[in-house]
């Protein structure tokens, strides 16, 4: 036998189910705020032999976007990231190899427009785009920002820094004030 408590339960359920199928679909107008990554600017940055766009600096609080446009046959240096990243091919064909050590082996992720990427954490890994003609795009998104809010010690990222071997002793070498301060300041 059913209960009057079971009869209610399903009669809301009924009433709630049918009100939220007749809800109109959000619609999101196309203003200012809109990025055609296709096509948006990207500034070149000839250390990392590509061309970057800070999509997020200045709006995203726990996560930063960046468009980065690698260019024909081109590469990025080998690098990893102490946050979570997820690529999102928008246009192009090429790899990704990756390895967890300096002595182990890349295995190689290949990618063409539509696909998604996520370089496991810490891991080295290096962008290539196989194309000798046509330039690839891909936006980058990391959890750079939070993961600095929850470690906020500045020993934290000179370790990291030290660790890359791409910028590691030239950046070391510019802010070396910065981080004996930093060292100092360290609350033990």
């Amino acid at each position: 036998m059913i209960s009057m408590n079971n009869i209610f339960n399903i009669l809301i359920s009924i009433v709630l189910l049918t009100s939220i199928s007749n809800l109109p679909a959000q619609t999101i107008p196309l203003s200012d705020e809109t990025i055609k990554l296709d096509t948006y600017p990207v500034k070149l940055n000839k250390e990392e032999g590509a061309s970057f766009a800070q999509l997020g600096e200045g709006r995203l609080q726990q996560v930063d976007a960046t468009l980065v446009e690698i260019p024909p046959g081109g590469q990025l240096p080998p690098h990893r990231h102490m946050a979570e990243e997820i690529l999102y091919i928008i246009s192009g064909e090429g790899y990704t190899t990756m390895w967890p050590r300096k002595d182990a082996n890349k295995e190689r992720y290949d990618w063409v427009a539509g696909d998604l990427l996520s370089p496991s954490l810490n891991a080295w890994h290096q962008h290539v785009n196989a194309s000798p003609d046509t330039p690839a795009r891909y936006i980058s998104i990391t959890t750079t920002p939070v993961s600095k809010n929850l470690f906020p010690i500045p020993i934290f990222y000179l370790a990291v820094i030290l660790n890359s071997k791409t910028v590691g002793s030239k950046v070391l070498a510019n802010n070396l004030n910065i981080f004996q301060k930093a060292i100092l300041e360290v609350p033990w």
